[in-house]
C-alpha cells in the first residue's frame, strides 16, 4: 500500500496529539525528557535521523516526527510584512510561522503550502 497524504496527515495529526498531551503532563509534572542514550539503538537511530540526540522533551520529539511526516505552518495572526523594491515598490505580505512570508495575498487568499518550504498552510488552530 502507497500512503497518501492523507495518511501521512492522519499519523502526522496522531503524534501532534500524543506530544499535547504530554505538554498537558509537563504542566502537572515538570519536563518529560526522554535520554536517547538509555533507549534500544532502532530508536536512537530513528531520534538521531530526525535531528534529535541526547536528553529530549517527549513532546519534542513527537512535534519533530510529524512535522517531518507532514510540514505545517499558519498565518501570523495580526502581522503584517513589508519589502520594498529597489525601484521604491513596497509589496505588503503575510507572514508564516515557518518564517516565509506570503507576498501579493490577503490572509483570506492564502495558497496551500508555502512557496519557500512548502509546509502545508493550515487555518486556525489546525496543524
Amino acid at each position: 500500500m502507497t500512503p497518501t497524504s492523507e495518511d501521512r496527515r492522519d499519523v502526522a495529526a496522531r503524534l501532534r496529539h500524543e506530544a499535547d498531551g504530554f505538554r498537558r503532563l509537563e504542566n502537572e509534572l515538570g519536563q518529560l525528557t526522554i535520554d536517547l542514550g538509555e533507549v534500544t539503538a532502532v530508536f536512537q537511530d530513528v531520534a538521531h535521523f530526525a535531528g534529535l540526540d541526547g536528553t529530549v522533551r517527549t513532546c519534542v520529539l513527537l512535534d519533530r516526527l510529524a512535522d517531518l511526516i507532514d510540514p505545517t505552518c499558519h498565518v501570523i495572526p495580526g502581522e503584517e510584512a513589508v519589502a520594498e523594491l529597489k525601484d521604491g515598490t513596497r509589496l505588503t505580505g503575510v507572514p508564516l510561522s515557518c518564517g516565509h512570508v506570503v507576498f501579493g495575498v490577503s490572509a483570506k487568499d492564502m495558497p496551500k503550502f508555502c512557496c519557500e518550504c512548502g509546509s502545508r498552510i493550515t487555518s486556525g488552530g489546525e496543524r
